[in-house]
């Protein structure tokens, strides 16, 4: 997925890598951070559990399938 963002957001999410960085000690690569900030964004949107709560969970590829 290719993904452009305005200028203000680019450089505040720049800033906010930097910030990891000091915090955690080591690089992260941009993709796996903005993938860890949507992954919390939609861990805490109550409305989004909820409805992904109430529909029924699709099989699994993984689950054997009868003849």
């Amino acid at each position: 997925m290719r993904l452009r963002l305005p200028g203000r957001l680019a450089v505040e999410l720049d800033e906010y890598r930097g910030l990891y960085v000091q915090a955690h000690g080591h690089e992260i690569d941009l993709a796996a951070l903005i993938e860890g900030i949507l992954e919390q964004f939609l861990a805490s949107d109550r409305f989004f559990q909820r409805r992904q709560r109430s529909i029924p969970a699709a099989p699994s590829d993984a689950e054997p399938k009868t003849p």
